[in-house]
């Protein structure tokens, strides 16, 4: 009897320990949904300094939610989407290339989201939408484009400051520039197609030609830049506002300004069709429009414009943050975002082929036009002027002139600019350009036989 107590009891004892692990079991699986259920998942172009203040402020202000980033950069935010299944995809996107926002409109990439919008910020900046068609993105921040310049480098090396793109052209800043590829940057080629918007097509690339030959070299990322004039050890570079900005704020020794023509464009925010976590995603994105989430823009980290306007979202401005609505009124250069998204693939190419592996090339025909220039001025004659001015004329050819734009902007190749491993004819003749204006004013200055 006392056996058969025994095992009943034990038998008892059993099947509450095997309740008891199936409950923990359960309590797991639900745990383990609720903690899913509780991230949200932001996949963006933006620098670990903007994303981690934000991750922070908005982790204190929902707690139990975890926000999950995933970094790319914007020319790689459309083909990460597609590659990912519907059901499967992060659930917010931001970014500062509205180029990229409206590719990923077109292709049904994002989700539309009007209850979203912050009715406080205006429906365009300028000349430009703030928000995408169909409540798809929402201007967040605006990013305006222009110089960071070092004072202390400046000052040692004799040079004034400068106020325009052109000024970056001049021979005096040989060496002294700063400046990365549009191929691998975006705000680098925003800030490319605002100069060749404002100066038209020819006259653009002849501008970038020699502000590029004044580049000791071609930076691979534009994070690039303000690092090198923020150490001083280049004088001025073409950077985004925040990089400018941050690094003032930071003690550096730099100011940021924003030539006359240039360009202020929103940094958008917008809902992924096909997320894992939507309301996840709409929270996150109620919070970065939000007075308390324009707030964080001027974190001292990140130094980025509102899109807001600072009265009437009341914001805390800092008192040396320039305005840039005050900026976007005054600049005489209407971006077109269509033009700017039908030729982005030309552009890239063209700059990457023409410049980036000609640059020792470029460089070498500006150096030795600087030197001729230098010798004319103080002995001129008309036989040197003429050399220097057809060296002048070869160095800032477009290899692709306006009247062949259309035509080369339908080439199909013009997506491998950045994986080509044989030599392009842009680049050939780009280079055979630089040679021969080289060669041009190698001469002047060199005594003639007859003058012996």
């Amino acid at each position: 009897m006392a056996s058969a107590v025994g095992k009943t009891g034990a038998w008892c004892l059993a099947l509450r320990s095997s309740r008891f692990a199936t409950m923990a079991s359960l309590a797991a699986l639900f745990t383990g949904v609720a903690a899913h259920a509780a991230k949200v998942t932001v996949l963006t172009s933006f620098p670990s300094e903007v994303v981690s203040v934000y991750k922070k402020a908005y982790e204190a202000s929902a707690p139990g939610v975890d926000v999950e980033v995933v970094s790319k950069s914007s020319s790689d935010l459309v083909a990460t989407l597609k590659k990912m299944p519907t059901g499967q995809r992060p659930d917010v996107v931001w970014a500062s290339d509205p180029g990229a926002f409206a590719a990923m409109a077109h292709q049904g990439l994002l989700s539309p989201a009007a209850e979203l919008r912050n009715t406080s910020i205006p429906t365009r900046i300028g000349s430009f939408p703030m928000n995408g068609p169909d409540n798809l993105y929402f201007g967040q921040a605006l990013s305006g484009y222009g110089l960071m310049w070092n004072r202390d480098y400046l000052r040692q090396n004799g040079l004034r400051t400068p106020f325009s793109w052109a000024d970056l052209a001049r021979p005096v800043y040989f060496n002294h520039v700063a400046m990365s590829s549009p191929l691998r940057s975006g705000t680098t080629h925003l800030t490319v197609d605002v100069i060749l918007q404002a100066e038209g097509w020819d006259a653009g690339w002849t501008q970038l030609l020699f502000i590029a030959a004044n580049c000791a070299a071609i930076s691979p990322k534009s994070g690039d830049v303000p690092t090198l004039v923020k150490e001083g050890k280049s004088g001025v570079g073409l950077v985004v506002d925040f990089f400018g900005l941050s690094a003032k704020a930071s003690g550096a020794p730099v100011t940021f300004a924003y030539p006359e023509r240039t360009a202020v464009l929103p940094a958008s925010i917008a809902m992924v069709a096909g997320s894992k976590a939507p309301r996840e995603g709409e929270r996150f994105i109620k919070f970065a429009l939000s007075t308390p989430g324009q707030e964080l823009l001027f974190e001292k980290a990140i130094s980025r414009m509102p899109a807001s306007p600072y009265a009437a979202a009341s914001l805390k401005v800092p008192s040396d943050f320039p305005n840039v609505y005050a900026v976007a009124r005054k600049t005489p250069v209407k971006f077109d975002l269509a033009l700017y998204e039908e030729r982005r693939e030309l552009v890239a190419a063209l700059f990457e082929r023409t410049i980036t592996r000609a640059h020792a090339e470029l460089r070498q025909a500006v150096d030795a036009l600087i030197k001729a220039e230098r010798i004319q001025e103080k002995a001129p004659t008309a036989e040197n002027a003429e050399r220097i001015r057809q060296a002048r004329e070869l160095i800032g050819k477009p290899v692709v002139p306006f009247a062949d734009y259309a035509t080369q902007r339908k080439r199909d190749d013009l997506a491998l600019a950045g994986t080509e491993a044989v030599a392009h004819p842009w680049t050939v003749l780009a280079k055979l350009n630089y040679a021969q204006a080289t060669l041009l004013v190698s001469s002047v200055g060199k005594s003639k036989p007859s003058d012996r």
